[in-house]
């Protein structure tokens, strides 16, 4: 937690300090808040150094600060944040940081935030960093304890721009000594508000008769800035502004001066009303008016509702002007102004003026503007702005040129949003003196690079969804790969089973499901041959209770485990040969690493194996001679392949229900006779350990052997919970943390059998929960999550992803349903999650969710189950906005590229997915999955 205010706003370039007489004790204040020019550049890479120990308890930190994008980028502001997994300062010791004290902090880089566990330093460089081009930096820190620093970790956020102009404030309170007593401070806040909102923060907060409150807001950007009142006003109190508004530039000081009056015997009233001039052209229902008074001395801006006669109360005796910004449309060529209306006010009168009108402007000239760079289906908004009047805005899409109006000789400056998907755009000014083009050029943003898995697509991040073979659940709603459950492994070991749903899930694939680029998709199977799903809620396996373990250790159920894994493999390769589908995938034995780990069950594995008469390498052997064997016999033919078997069941049997019926009874044959004699055709089985690393290396060998094709790819799958709970994700734990307690131990567990050499997985998947995160079965048993909990298992994953040699990951069993809004209901309000958000953004989401739907804002999460919130609990809406997280600008994809993932399936039995089954979301899912794709092209 930051302990000091002088924080934030460093970073950012907003840096206030108290000047001259009569000012607050707090000197080099620096108050948080927005940045004046907002970017989101994505640039930046960071490493951290191992620190270095100094004489007299100094500490170095290099940092080396990569750009990974296609240009030259500045890293001036770039604010790196590092953490250590231990503090750095004990209780009650100091930090201190300090350029002069210690010569090797080099003079580009400044420290900015300290507390007793992180650190933040500003980049200072008037240089660029070129394209792929490193630049190293250093600093560090001293501590009176002399402990060094551990568990060190680095991020940046994106360079902010820092000015260099200075406004010089004053507040006179003097009139505020009878309004405001000691006994009933006013609490007035004080705003700087910087032209087109680009900046609006609280300065000061006035309680009372303080005399005159200075300060002095330094690193400016050049801009237009005003001040104004934050918060509502006692009745008699009133202020003026001197002057009304300042213009600084860099290296520039201008001054701005408020004062409080005291109005309570010098009350005059203003009686107006204003109406909307076309209310078909402009929908807002007010504008800001503007009061001051002829010596600009006196300021008052309020808001005034169309329509509505306002009375303005307590204005002192003066004459004043009144008015507001123009109504512009430029595609209408509809332009409106109102002049000033000129008016005395006295003493304890009522001033009526009636309805201010708005005059129609028709010395205008056309300016064609036309965007490019544009994908399919995308717009982008365009803003104007010239300080006169209130523009529509004007969407345009990478089509045919659009024609615009604008006042002759006007200064218009022009901002472009086409959203996340794309660079932003630097505003541009121009003057519409005659009739002119301008064209706006739009970049797409340079995702990260998707690793690549053979058969899946490497220019986005792969969409899939669940399969329940339901006619019509994915039409009109491509995807990448469909998945289905093959259970038969679970709960048949006791027989020579067909993996039933794999040439089904192709044929959804192929007919159902089209791939986003027009005919490809990667139908998965998700494969049980020791299943530890299925005994009831995975928190409560005790060590011992699993079925499938003991099945693991059991000489003919283990063959009958690496049976199914290679039929599984075998009937993908067949499909693929045979140009059925281009690829194909296998998720394997979910829940089963999980609960191993879990439970510490690998030495009982491995002991009851080594007593086993009967060793892996036999049970490989079954499998093996089945899979190749040459006795397979059909209507009489005989000495027939398993591939000459299976082309006659499929064209013999017209009912793939029969050919799976059929299948264990024709087989039965081959496989007794492989148990008694288990020679393999033209296969030589390697010696596996007779261990538990044994027994996933002999799966993992079966599954490449009799594949034959290289777009038939297969990985394990891990829990959150492996070692030990889930609720971890919940803790605010650093980096350092996650690695040591939850990611290494996990990485190591998987490096040590199912992904160790010689036969390793294509990827590894992760499952958060099925369920979700408003079903009971989910947020009961702690899944329900916020952005800070995706933060945490993203780092989880991509910390196991580097740790096991680069792997690969899936994300599989992602709750699809989103988060609902008051204006997008369905019809179960518990199957909504944050997920599809996180990843993928949902603009239409209001700040601070208000407008978001049951059962958010009423369901109270357990307070027993480690949330991290409200001893007593807290609320879904609150755990949401925990974080004052942004939902609607959310786009976490490019991170999850970044942590190794390559495809994302959605959905599972009872959960959200893209398709229609098992629950509908009306295809929103499917419109984010396609809007996510198009930007990728």
């Amino acid at each position: 937690m930051i302990k000091y205010i002088t924080a934030s706003f460093v970073a950012i370039g907003i840096v206030l300090s108290t000047y001259g007489c009569n000012s607050s004790s707090n000197n080099d204040l620096v108050v948080a808040g927005e940045a004046l020019v907002p970017t989101t550049q994505k640039c930046f890479k960071v490493t951290a150094v191992t620190p270095t120990t100094l004489p007299t308890n100094y500490t170095a930190v290099s940092v080396t600060v990569q750009n990974s994008c296609s240009s030259s980028k500045s890293l001036n502001g770039l604010a790196l944040q590092l953490s250590a997994s231990s503090s750095l300062a004990a209780s009650g010791s100091a930090l201190s940081y300090s350029t002069s004290s210690a010569p090797w902090v080099k003079a580009t880089a400044s420290i900015s935030v300290k507390n007793n566990s992180d650190f933040t330093a500003i980049i200072k460089t008037d240089s660029n960093t070129s394209a792929n081009a490193s630049n190293t930096f250093t600093f560090g820190y001293q501590n009176s304890t002399g402990s060094t620093i551990s568990g060190l970790s680095v991020s940046a956020k994106d360079p902010l721009p820092i000015g260099t102009a200075t406004i010089n404030v004053s507040v006179d309170t003097t009139q505020l000594n009878v309004l405001c007593p000691d006994s009933k401070p006013c609490n007035i806040g004080i705003d700087i508000i910087g032209s087109g909102a680009t900046l609006k923060k609280n300065i000061l907060t006035i309680t009372g008769n303080t005399g005159i409150q200075k300060v002095s807001v330094t690193k400016l950007n050049s801009n237009t800035y005003s001040l104004s009142p934050s918060s509502a006003l006692p009745e008699s109190v009133s202020y003026t502004l001197s002057p009304l508004s300042v213009t600084v530039h860099d290296n520039e000081d201008e001054n701005l001066s408020l004062a409080f009056i005291d109005t309570s015997d010098n009350k005059g009233l203003i009686n107006e009303t204003v109406k909307n001039p076309e209310p078909s052209i402009f929908q807002q229902t007010s504008t800001t008016m503007l009061l001051s008074n002829s010596a600009k001395t006196f300021a008052y801006s309020f808001t005034q509702e169309y329509g509505s006669a306002h009375t303005i109360r307590n204005i002192p005796s003066a004459t004043y002007t009144i008015g507001t910004h123009g109504l512009a449309d430029t595609a209408s060529n509809t332009f409106y102004s109102m002049s000033n209306k000129t008016l005395t006010v006295e003493n304890n009168q009522t001033t009526d003026i009636g309805t201010l009108t708005y005059i129609k402007n028709s010395s205008t000239t056309k300016t064609t503007f036309s965007v490019s760079g544009l994908s399919v289906g995308d717009s982008a908004l365009i803003s104007f702005d010239d300080g006169s009047y209130q523009y529509n805005t004007v969407t345009l899409k990478d089509i045919a040129a659009k024609t615009l109006y604008f006042i002759k000789n006007s200064k218009v400056t022009v901002k472009v949003n086409a959203g996340k998907y794309y660079e932003d755009f630097t505003p541009f000014t121009f003057s519409p003196s005659s009739t002119t083009t301008q064209k706006i050029i739009l970049k797409k943003k340079i995702l990260p690079k998707i690793v690549s898995i053979d058969g899946w697509p490497t220019t986005h991040v792969a969409q899939g969804g669940v399969t329940l073979m339901s006619e019509g659940e994915y039409t009109d709603r491509p995807v990448d790969s469909v998945f289905y459950y093959d259970n038969q492994g679970s709960t048949n070991f006791d027989n020579v089973t067909f993996p039933r749903p794999t040439s089904e899930v192709a044929a959804t694939c192929q007919s159902k499901a089209k791939n986003f680029t027009g005919g490809k998709c990667v139908p998965t199977t998700v494969l049980y041959t020791a299943n530890d799903s299925a005994i009831g809620p995975i928190e409560n396996i005790e060590v011992g209770d699993v079925t499938g373990i003991g099945r693991i250790t059991d000489y003919e159920h283990r063959t009958s485990h690496l049976l199914h894994a290679g039929l599984a493999a075998w009937i993908n390769g067949y499909l693929i040969a045979n140009k059925s589908i281009d690829a194909a995938s296998i998720i394997l034995n979910p829940d089963t690493l999980g609960t191993i780990l879990k439970g510490k069950q690998v030495s009982k594995i491995n002991s009851t194996l080594a007593a086993n008469t009967k060793t892996i390498t036999d049970s490989a052997k079954v499998a093996s001679c089945f899979l190749s064997s040459t006795n397979f016999s059909f209507n009489g033919s005989e000495g027939l392949t398993l591939s000459e078997f299976w082309s006659k069941l499929s064209v013999t049997t017209n009912a793939y229900e029969a050919q799976v019926n059929k299948f264990p009874k024709l087989t039965l044959d081959v496989y007794n006779a492989c148990l008694a004699n288990p020679v393999s055709t033209n296969v030589t089985v390697p010696s596996f350990g007779n261990t538990f690393k044994g027994w996933t290396q002999s799966t993992n060998w079966l599954l490449e052997t009799f594949a034959n094709n290289k777009n038939m790819t297969y990985g394990w799958q891990v829990n959150l919970w492996a070692n030990g709970s889930a609720v971890w994700m919940h803790q605010n734990y650093s980096s350092a943390k996650i690695s040591s307690d939850y990611s290494i131990p996990v990485a190591n567990f998987l490096l040590s059998a199912p992904y160790s050499a010689p036969y390793t997985p294509d990827f590894l998947i992760f499952d958060k929960y099925e369920r979700d995160d408003s079903d009971w079965d989910a947020y009961s048993k702690s899944y329900f999550t916020n952005n800070r909990d995706w933060d945490a298992i993203l780092t989880y994953v991509k910390q196991i992803h580097e740790k096991v040699n680069n792997i690969p990951i899936m994300l599989w069993q992602v709750p699809g349903g989103h988060l609902l809004t008051n204006k997008y209901n369905l019809p179960n309000t518990a199957h909504s999650s944050c997920e599809p958000v996180y990843f993928l953004g949902d603009n239409n989401l209001a700040e601070n969710l208000t407008n978001i739907n049951l059962p958010y804002p009423a369901i109270t999460l357990p307070s027993d189950l480690s949330y991290n919130c409200a001893s007593t609990g807290c609320t879904m809406l609150e755990y949401l906005n925990m974080t004052n997280y942004n939902w609607a600008n959310s786009y976490k994809i490019e991170e999850a590229i970044s942590s190794g993932v390559f495809a994302i399936l959605w959905g599972g039995g009872n959960t959200v997915s893209i398709g229609r089954k098992p629950h509908d979301d009306g295809g929103w899912l499917s419109r984010k999955t396609m809007q996510y794709y198009n930007s990728t092209k």
